[in-house]
């Protein structure tokens, strides 16, 4: 299994399978896909099929179509959410790359990339991390050649553990500063904060 794949799905265990809650900002998601944000997804598609068909909520809930549409109808929308992320999320942070530097470090980024849903918050915290461990570089989103240079040299001399657990501080506060923002999101944070420690 590539490390991209393995990686996906180490998140979507975070992400869940099928939920339409009025709560959730992101509104009718499917393995953290939002329809609000990405109504365009092919994969919606073969969800509103499997809607129309009885039992078909229940087998979005376990994230197996197959009772209701078949095999060739999962097999398709698990495609399409593989390729969702890869081209939303894994290619914008350079994936590979990082990587080639730590697997984890890849995920983290990844992770924190994928929620929220501001793209370039994974890069950033990224960026925030290494500003924080003495690595003076721009705050821009942008996972460049500076950045993964000043990542290499931060794995290099402080080691891996300091990386990520400069990251997910990062993170947590990130999160906290969000509810800040808007309380009404505090019904997620607990799970927010966990998941940023590693602790979910």
């Amino acid at each position: 299994m590539t490390t991209f794949n393995t990686i996906l799905l180490k998140t979507l265990f975070h992400e869940g399978t099928y939920s339409n809650r009025k709560s959730d900002r992101g509104g009718e998601t499917y393995k953290g896909i939002s329809r609000k944000y990405h109504p365009k997804w092919p994969g919606w598609k073969i969800i509103d099929d499997a809607k129309n068909r009885i039992g078909g909520i229940e087998a979005l809930k376990k994230g197996d179509v197959t009772p209701v549409l078949g095999a060739d109808a999962q097999e398709e929308l698990e495609r399409a959410v593989r390729s969702f992320y890869k081209e939303k999320f894994w290619h914008r942070i350079k994936g590979d790359a990082l990587s080639m530097i730590d697997d984890e470090i890849a995920f983290l980024v990844f992770d924190a990339t994928v929620n929220p849903t501001d793209k370039t918050n994974g890069a950033k915290m990224l960026q925030e991390a290494l500003n924080e461990l003495g690595y003076k570089i721009a705050v821009d989103g942008i996972i460049g050649p500076v950045t993964l240079m000043a990542l290499q040299g931060a794995v290099d001399e402080l080691g891996r553990d300091r990386v990520r657990e400069m990251f997910r501080k990062i993170r947590a506060l990130h999160y906290a500063r969000e509810v800040k923002r808007n309380p009404r999101q505090a019904l997620f944070i607990e799970g927010w904060i966990k998941r940023a420690l590693g602790l979910a």
